[in-house]
């Protein structure tokens, strides 16, 4: 989760909790993946399972190394500083630059595994 303040652009309304809810991967060789964050008022109003203010889909340059927490890479990219020489084609890209890092405090889905057993 990515904690700072940001005003949706299709009410104005504040949210301060923005939460990476999917990763896609390009796997054609253009070493580009989207997170898409939907952002909440705040982690209470996350954790008690509102609807986000504003969800928006974000390209990142780069991919994640094998193995790496996919969630955990798209948030760190996320709030990285732009860089000062360039651009991005992309005019969401650092909306969220600078932002802060924080667990996640909701309770995720669990399974219930209900194999029958013999004894």
């Amino acid at each position: 989760m990515i904690l700072m303040n940001y005003t949706a652009p299709n009410s104005g309304a504040s949210a301060t909790a923005h939460v990476v809810t999917q990763v896609g991967i390009d796997f054609s060789g253009s070493n580009m993946l989207t997170a898409t964050v939907s952002s909440f008022v705040d982690q209470d109003a996350y954790a008690a399972g509102k609807w986000p203010v504003w969800t928006q889909t974000i390209p990142i340059e780069g991919l994640p190394a094998a193995g790496q927490d996919i969630q955990a890479y798209a948030e760190t990219r996320l709030i990285e500083a732009p860089p000062a020489d360039a651009e991005s084609p992309y005019g969401n890209r650092y909306v969220f630059a600078n932002g802060t890092i924080a667990a996640n405090t909701a309770s995720t889905p669990t399974t219930t595994d209900t194999t029958a057993t013999s004894a």
